[in-house]
C-alpha cells in the first residue's frame, strides 16, 4: 500500500484540480448568463426612449454581435501572441478598467449601466446610431470582457494540465451556451415580472462584481502556472484551417436565426417576447452539439431540415393552412434543424487546441455577417 503521505498528496492534488475546474466552469457560466441578461435589460431600458420594439431589439442584437466579435478578437490576440503570464496581467488590467468605469458611471448616473436622461436621443438623431452609441458608453467595456471570457478561459484550461478536461475544452462552450440560455429565459419569466428596472440593474452590477473577482482568480492561476507556459510554447500549430467553411456555417446559422425572428415577430404573430423563442432554439443547438457529438446525426437532421423547409415554404404562400401556434412551431422546427446542421458540422470540423481562439473568432465573424446580411 502507498505511504499515507503519498495518499494525502494525491487527495490534495485531486481537490485542487476539482477546485480549478469548478472555478473556470463557474466563471464561464456566469459570464454568459450576465451577457444575455444585460442585453435584455438594456433593450427594455431603451424602449421608451426610441419606441418600436423591433428597431430597438435589432440594434441591440447588432451591437451584441459586434462586441462579441471584438471580444473574441481580443481573446485570440491575447492567447496566440503572448505568454500566459503576460496574458494574465493584461486581462487583469482590463478587469480593473471595467471596475473603475462602472464605479465612475455609478457616481454619475446612480447606476452603473443605465444612462441618465441627458443621453436621451434628440429628434434629429438616427435611431440605430443613437442606440449603438448609448450601448457603447453604458455597457461596452463590460460586454467586451464578458465576451472574451469563454474562448480565453477555454484556452487557459487547455494549456493547464490540472484543468484540462478529457473531452477537451470545447465542452465548456456548451456550459457557456447553457448560461446564455438560462439568462435569456429567466429574464422575462423571473426577473422582469418581479423587479424594477433599477433594481435589476443594481443586481446585475453586483453579479458583474462577483464575476470580475472570479475572473481575476482565473487570471492569477494562468500566470502562476509555469507548466502552462511551457505547454503553450511547445504546442505545435495545427494544419490548414477551414476558415471559409467555419465562417459560412456560422453565417448561415445566424442568418437563419434573424430571418426566422423577423418573420415570426413582424409578419406572422407580433406577440410580445416571441423573439425569445428563436434565440433560445439557436442557443440550444449550440449547447447540444458542443456538449456531445452524439447529439448531431446527419441521417436525422438532414431529412428533418428538408421536410421542414418544404412545410415552411408552403406556409409562407398559404398562411391560413394552419393555426398561428402550429405555424410558429413549424418555423422553430426549421430553425432548430438548420442550426443543428450548421453547428453540428462546425463541431465536426473544430480544430485542436492550437486553433481554438481562431475557430471562435471565425464563428463570431460569421455570426456578425449573418446579422448584417439579414438586417441590410
Amino acid at each position: 500500500m502507498p505511504p499515507q503521505a503519498e495518499v494525502d498528496d494525491r487527495a490534495q492534488a485531486f481537490g485542487s484540480v476539482s477546485a480549478r475546474k469548478v472555478l473556470f466552469g463557474t466563471t464561464i457560466f456566469i459570464s454568459a448568463f450576465l451577457l444575455f441578461q444585460v442585453q435584455l435589460l438594456m433593450g427594455k431600458f431603451l424602449l421608451p426612449w426610441f419606441g418600436g420594439s423591433a428597431a430597438v431589439w435589432t440594434s441591440c442584437m447588432l451591437f451584441y454581435q459586434l462586441v462579441l466579435l471584438a471580444g473574441y478578437a481580443y481573446a485570440h490576440w491575447l492567447a496566440s501572441r503572448l505568454q500566459p503570464r503576460i496574458q494574465g496581467w493584461i486581462h487583469l488590467a482590463l478587469l480593473v478598467l471595467v471596475a473603475l468605469a462602472m464605479a465612475l458611471a455609478f457616481a454619475r448616473w446612480g447606476t452603473a449601466i443605465l444612462p441618465s436622461a441627458d443621453w436621451k436621443p434628440q429628434p434629429n438623431d438616427q435611431p440605430v446610431v443613437a442606440i449603438l452609441r448609448l450601448l457603447a458608453v453604458s455597457i461596452g467595456l463590460p460586454l467586451l470582457v464578458l465576451s472574451a471570457t469563454s474562448p480565453l478561459l477555454q484556452k487557459w484550461t487547455s494549456a493547464h494540465p490540472a484543468t484540462a478536461t478529457e473531452r477537451g475544452p470545447y465542452t465548456l462552450y456548451a456550459l457557456s451556451n447553457l448560461g446564455s440560455l438560462l439568462g435569456l429565459l429567466s429574464y422575462p419569466t423571473l426577473f422582469e415580472p418581479l423587479l424594477r428596472l433599477r433594481t435589476m440593474a443594481l443586481a446585475w452590477t453586483a453579479g458583474l462584481a462577483g464575476y470580475l473577482l472570479l475572473c481575476a482568480v482565473c487570471a492569477f492561476h494562468a500566470m502562476r502556472s509555469t507548466r502552462a507556459q511551457e505547454a503553450v510554447e511547445a504546442q505545435p500549430e495545427s494544419g490548414a484551417k477551414p476558415l471559409g467553411l467555419w465562417f459560412a456555417l456560422s453565417t448561415c446559422g445566424s442568418a437563419l436565426l434573424l430571418a426566422t425572428t423577423n418573420w415570426l415577430t413582424q409578419d406572422l404573430a407580433p406577440f410580445a417576447l416571441l423573439w425569445v423563442l428563436p434565440l433560445a432554439v439557436y442557443l440550444l443547438s449550440f449547447m447540444l452539439v458542443f456538449q456531445s457529438a452524439n447529439f448531431y446525426r446527419r441521417r436525422i437532421y438532414h431529412p428533418l431540415l428538408a421536410v421542414s423547409m418544404v412545410v415552411v415554404v408552403w406556409l409562407v404562400f398559404h398562411p391560413n393552412t394552419l393555426p398561428v401556434v402550429a405555424q410558429v412551431i413549424c418555423f422553430l422546427l426549421l430553425l432548430f434543424a438548420g442550426c443543428m446542421c450548421c453547428h453540428g458540422e462546425l463541431v465536426r470540423r473544430r480544430p485542436d487546441v492550437s486553433g481554438l481562439t481562431a475557430f471562435y473568432l471565425t464563428v463570431a465573424a460569421g455570426g456578425a455577417a449573418g446579422g448584417i446580411f439579414v438586417g441590410a
